[in-house]
């Protein structure tokens, strides 16, 4: 009588994270502290992080210094453009087009700098995109950090990826059984 048979064979594998992810600053800096884990302790590898979880920061006095900066000459061009057109309204020889021209661009320019200071302000700050498990960490408290240079390897262990070999003889036997 026909009957349903089951051969198993037996390959070797690995299963691997399915998504791997090398995270960076955006710009250059000084480490000044990683994010904790449960323990309360600097996060470091075979850690748990969750998304939007503090991994590291950069030592960002420089960075609030240029913020206050910008800022102090954003309030300064928007004074100067007020004051431009209440010239302008009373119509007094005072000001020129040109002069009130020069004056928005100015304020134009200074809100580009408090926008740009304010990114790099944010950018200090680094943020995990996902839930995962540190795998490495490159750089230790207290190092300079370059833009781009990995600080931390992040890898999903929720979705993992089975990796198989095989003798070829047998793929197309086993695609079919699929």
């Amino acid at each position: 009588e026909p009957e349903r048979i089951e051969i198993l064979d037996t390959y070797s594998g690995m299963i691997r994270p399915f998504e791997r992810l090398t995270l960076a600053f955006e710009m250059d800096g000084r480490l000044k502290s990683f994010g904790r884990n449960a323990a309360d302790a600097p996060l470091d590898e075979g850690d748990h992080v969750r998304a939007g979880q503090l991994l590291a920061e950069l030592d960002q006095r420089i960075f609030l210094a240029r913020k206050q900066e910008t800022t102090a000459r954003l309030e300064q061009a928007q004074y100067e453009v007020t004051k431009a057109k209440a010239l302008l309204q009373r119509n007094v020889a005072g000001i020129t087009e040109r002069e009130f021209q020069q004056r928005v661009t100015e304020l134009e320019v200074a809100q580009a700098q408090a926008a740009m200071a304010q990114k790099n302000l944010e950018d200090a700050t680094l943020v995990c995109p996902c839930d995962g498990v540190i795998s490495r960490r490159y750089k230790n408290t207290g190092e300079s950090v370059n833009a781009h240079q990995p600080v931390f390897e992040i890898v999903q262990v929720e979705d993992v990826l089975l990796v198989v070999g095989g003798p070829e003889s047998r793929v197309r036997e086993l695609q079919q059984r699929r």
